[in-house]
């Protein structure tokens, strides 16, 4: 009996990548996981061994790689001509000669959270970027600019805003907060100098900052007023990040979908987002995400075989 054919479609990130195996008629098939896949920034020959366990993966769950009529790859920095040889090269040593797509893991995050590739995603998670995609193919972001010069409302943004609201109340430019002794206690320092010194330690990246962002929701259980103008300020810095990618590709009665973990751990953020985006667009329709990236690239894989078939 004749093979099945099959695409394929993966997510991958700077810790793990998810593949997820489809039919030609979209059914889903199965779906695994492997290690990092950063061309750019990964530890030396970590990419081959990711992508030759894909591979194998996609064997198991599909068959033999020759079935596979499609295959989309989605990480950040794809367009980086540098990141692209990369992923070419390893893909060949792991024996994929067949049809392949790269696209930028907003893409793959855009067609999962929608199910298509049109409307828009609003994500907030580390950083923050607005990306959308209007039915004649254009294509819009606003945001993603990183932590030094931008991502406003994103967990970078909130955890710093925390930490802030916590130096302004010690010197006595602002009230008292209930956040200061949660974040203390976050992040291992008895005062506020120690909390300085775990702020500019090398050792302390922005990630470490963004986690900071789930110490808001308790403080606004409690009324805190610092807490609710940080979430107040990220809802209003969000629905600025919407505002050129709704209007630039005329999606005020589409869809946009909200990505991360500010918006989803943090339902005061939402809600007061979702009230500033209803105010100026009645009828968009503001949605959580029906899938995940993987499910995006897998959807993405379909399209490629759709136009080869």
């Amino acid at each position: 009996m004749e093979a099945r054919a099959y695409v394929a479609g993966w997510d991958g990130g700077g810790t793990k990548t998810t593949l997820e195996v489809r039919d030609p008629e979209g059914a889903v098939l199965g779906r695994a996981g492997a290690g990092a896949l950063n061309p750019n920034g990964g530890a030396a020959g970590q990419t081959e061994q990711t992508v030759a366990a894909l591979l194998a993966e996609m064997e198991r769950i599909g068959g033999p790689l020759a079935q596979c009529r499609g295959l989309c790859v989605g990480a950040a920095g794809v367009s980086n001509p540098e990141t692209g040889r990369l992923l070419h090269a390893a893909l060949e040593k792991g024996g994929w000669n067949g049809p392949l797509r790269l696209a930028g893991d907003h893409e793959t995050a855009l067609y999962g959270a929608l199910g298509r590739g049109e409307g828009a995603i609003l994500i907030a998670g580390t950083g923050s970027i607005c990306f959308g995609r209007a039915a004649d193919g254009r294509q819009r972001r606003c945001g993603g600019w990183g932590h030094l010069l931008d991502d406003g409302g994103s967990g970078y943004a909130v955890g710093r805003d925390i930490l802030a609201a916590v130096v302004r109340a010690e010197d006595g430019r602002a009230p008292a907060t209930c956040l200061r002794g949660p974040a203390l206690e976050a992040v291992g320092a008895k005062d506020v100098p120690g909390l300085i010194r775990f702020v500019y330690s090398p050792a302390t990246g922005k990630r470490k900052i963004a986690a900071l962002a789930r110490l808001l929701e308790p403080a606004l259980e409690a009324g805190d007023e610092a807490a609710k103008a940080i979430a107040r300020r990220a809802a209003e810095q969000l629905a600025e990040l919407a505002g050129p990618v709704v209007e630039g590709l005329s999606l005020q009665e589409g869809e946009l979908a909200l990505l991360g973990g500010v918006l989803t751990g943090c339902g005061p953020v939402r809600d007061w987002l979702k009230a500033l985006l209803a105010a100026r667009w009645p009828g968009l329709r503001v949605i959580p995400p029906r899938m995940d990236a993987a499910a995006g690239a897998a959807l993405l894989a379909l399209e490629l075989y759709e136009k080869r078939a």
